[in-house]
């Protein structure tokens, strides 16, 4: 893999390699989406939230919330930039 996130993620003993994978094609739409509209880049966040289950929210874990809370900010800036 060359993505280092991606291997953090191997690595981690309460992570699958499943969760690995998904980082690694994260990261790699990430590069292939330079140009791409903010549209369509919220709509696929939207659907990736759309299929996070009640199960998954009950084990979400600190560093979790952690992620949750600099999306939430990042998203916080671009509507301050917008007005």
């Amino acid at each position: 893999m060359g993505y280092p996130k991606a291997v953090a993620v191997l690595l981690d003993p309460d992570k699958t390699f499943n969760d690995a994978l998904e980082v690694g094609e994260s990261l790699s739409r990430e590069k292939s989406r330079a140009g791409e509209a903010i549209a369509d880049v919220m709509a696929e966040i939207n659907r990736a939230l759309s299929k996070i289950d009640v199960l998954t929210v009950k084990r979400i874990s600190k560093s979790d919330l952690k992620v949750i809370s600099v999306v939430i900010a990042r998203l916080e800036q671009l509507k301050k930039i917008y007005k």
